[in-house]
């Protein structure tokens, strides 16, 4: 007889308490492990947005440049005390004055050493009445220029087309040639007589003259004829570190003394000093520019030569600077020897990927990462290639 086993189900596995603590354990600390993370994470993106702003990239320029020491060389003409005696000044230091205007004058005698003198006050009045017949005589010569222009223009035209309109203006303009002719002719007439009345007032002073238009100055450094534009190329260190002294003129003068100078502003130069390392390349014909405050002041590199490994001579002419600046002799200067415009960002936009400057492109969801050309750079801000002007960026704070 077969013998009979009986399979008995297993018996269903029972946790026991110790073990259903245990899992409650495991439970939370699972719990504690995500929101530790969570909160790391949170932090991380707060301390993320906190170190970082939007900023738009724009179109500007970036200049480049520093302080310089500068020398200006200009051509001036030399005033001489024309005699022995007192001067007086009849116009005010750093004035534009015309050719031929009345500066000063030198009286021998100390009697008539002040301007309330009778034969002081004669004389101002002849030399102004001598200098008002010169000023009459170049209009009434420039007038004469115009009609005879105006005359040779309708001669042509009647060569081409007798009309009536134009032989009537013509004999008006013949006519008004020889009033021309005849107040020319008056004023030659006064002329002479104030020249022979001056001689004769101008026996006890005697006046010092322009001889040329320019920048008027009563003093001098002693340099004048020395600095001058076409000694360019000998300059030396020694002339932009040297320190200018002024000279004063005395109300006694001698005779020859230099009493004061005129300053011809349209032909001087500005001789720069600098490092041909920061300014490299440069050549003739540039442009360089003198920052005075919110202004700038362009000028044309004519000259230029390398005086030692780190100093280049560069000369500027045509910068345009107000007039107080032509008192100057040596003086440092904000040169602009660089300005390049584009794209320009933040530095602080500028990150670092494996060796390439990048940006971060702002999007609906963090950002997109972008290769750019960085072209130069003031160290606040750069112009760069690679992004339109209007984009927007993710750029650090600090």
């Amino acid at each position: 007889m077969k013998k009979i086993v009986r399979i008995q189900p297993k018996p269903k596995r029972r946790y026991r308490l110790c073990d259903q603590k245990k899992l409650v354990e495991f439970a939370k600390w699972i719990f504690k492990i995500v929101l530790i993370i969570i909160i790391v994470e949170s932090l991380w993106i707060m301390v993320g947005n906190l170190t970082v702003k939007t900023v738009v990239a724009k179109w500007g320029i970036i200049e480049k440049g520093g302080w310089v020491e500068a020398l200006f060389l200009n051509d001036t003409e030399l005033l001489r005390a024309p005699t022995e005696g007192s001067l007086s000044w009849k116009e005010v230091s750093g004035a534009r004055i015309p050719g031929q205007a009345l500066l000063a004058y030198v009286a021998k005698s100390k009697k008539i050493s002040g301007e309330s003198n009778l034969l002081t006050a004669i004389e101002w009045q002849l030399l102004e009445r001598f200098r008002h017949l010169l000023q009459s005589q170049e209009i009434a010569r420039e007038e004469l220029n115009k009609v005879d222009q105006q005359i040779i223009s309708l001669r042509e035209k009647l060569a081409q087309k007798k009309l009536k309109k134009i032989r009537k203006k013509l004999f008006s303009l013949k006519k008004e040639k020889k009033e021309i002719l005849r107040n020319i002719q008056d004023i030659l007439k006064q002329l002479a007589l104030v020249k022979a009345d001056l001689g004769t007032n101008l026996l006890l002073s005697q006046t010092v003259v322009a001889a040329r238009a320019g920048f008027f100055l009563s003093q001098y450094d002693g340099w004048e004829e020395i600095l001058k534009p076409a000694a360019i190329h000998k300059l030396t260190v020694k002339d932009f570190q040297r320190r200018y002294q002024v000279k004063q003129v005395a109300s006694k003068v001698e005779k020859e003394q230099i009493i004061g100078k005129i300053i011809d502003p349209f032909s001087g130069l500005i001789a720069v000093m600098v490092n041909p390392q920061e300014v490299l390349p440069v050549s003739r014909k540039d442009v360089w520019q003198v920052k005075v405050a919110d202004h700038y002041y362009p000028g044309i590199i004519t000259q230029k030569y390398l005086l030692a490994p780190d100093r280049l001579i560069v000369a500027l002419k045509g910068v345009r600077l107000p007039d107080e600046w032509l008192m100057k002799r040596q003086t440092r200067i904000h040169l602009i020897y660089r300005v390049t415009q584009g794209v320009t960002i933040p530095v602080q936009a500028i990150y670092q990927v494996d060796g390439q400057a990048v940006v971060r492109l702002v999007k609906d969801v963090g950002y997109k990462t972008k290769r750019i050309g960085v072209i130069a750079t003031d160290g606040a801000k750069a112009v760069v290639t690679g992004i339109e002007s209007g984009t927007l960026l993710f750029s650090k704070l600090f």
